[in-house]
């Protein structure tokens, strides 16, 4: 199934099935990389539902969304949401030098051509501007922290979701570095998130306090454990 017509079938139930304290540990991270990097006019890549353009709204930024589905930008609307563009990330209906900032987080980059992506995000942003990004690692696949730095990794793994099958491809950081390189931008900063403790997406349980005590110390880990997050988080700035 393509992806518009999956994530159509989704969104009735989107932000439903992402209520879980894994998701809500991974939008608090999201929300404090906004809060500090986020400015100017600001394209959110693969708005879904609304999420990240509703904390956007909240820090009365200039923002606008783009998504391929008109079921998850149908959602976007019914949250009061406005300046939504329905759209491919691989061939962007903007101008160029439009964009003072763009975000794309939740894993949008690991489901289109990457290459294409990203020469179409330089295209529409201004010199200077910021990139703020997220990508599901080669490490998202509920390993344990020993069996990571043993070598287990995974390149392609298929989700299932909603009784079908999402192909993603799962990068590693100097994957991802390499071609926003190729594309001009530098790295700014670098985080991650489940390095030691397991994401668990399926379980609306809170959270026990092991994982709690691990996704604090976590964020104190240097970036060669960070590495081996399930989840990258990066700022590249366009040279």
């Amino acid at each position: 199934m393509a992806v518009r017509e999956l994530y159509n079938r989704l969104s009735s139930n989107y932000d439903a099935r992402h209520q879980s304290p894994t998701t809500a540990a991974i939008r608090e991270r999201e929300k404090r990389l906004l809060e500090k990097f986020a400015k100017g006019r600001i394209l959110d890549l693969g708005c879904g539902t609304g999420f990240h353009l509703q904390l956007l709204s909240g820090m009365q930024a200039k923002a606008c969304g783009l998504d391929i589905s008109e079921g998850m930008l149908k959602k976007s609307k019914e949250r009061g949401l406005a300046g939504l563009v329905q759209g491919n990330a691989e061939t962007l209906p903007f101008a160029n030098q439009a964009f003072d900032t763009v975000i794309c987080l939740f894993a949008t980059l690991n489901i289109c051509d990457l290459g294409k992506a990203l020469a179409e995000m330089a295209r529409i942003s201004k010199q200077g501007s910021l990139a703020i990004v997220s990508f599901a690692s080669v490490y998202d696949n509920n390993y344990a922290l020993r069996e990571k730095l043993s070598g287990k990794k995974l390149r392609f793994r298929k989700a299932g979701i909603e009784k079908q099958k999402l192909g993603i491809r799962l990068y590693e950081k100097e994957e991802v570095v390499k071609a926003f390189g190729k594309a001009g931008y530098v790295m700014e900063l670098f985080d991650a998130a489940f390095i030691a403790a397991r994401p668990n997406w399926n379980n609306y349980n809170p959270l026990g306090a092991w994982t709690k005590l691990a996704l604090f110390v976590e964020r104190y880990f240097p970036d060669a454990l960070k590495k081996y997050g399930c989840l990258h988080y990066f700022v590249f700035r366009k040279a």
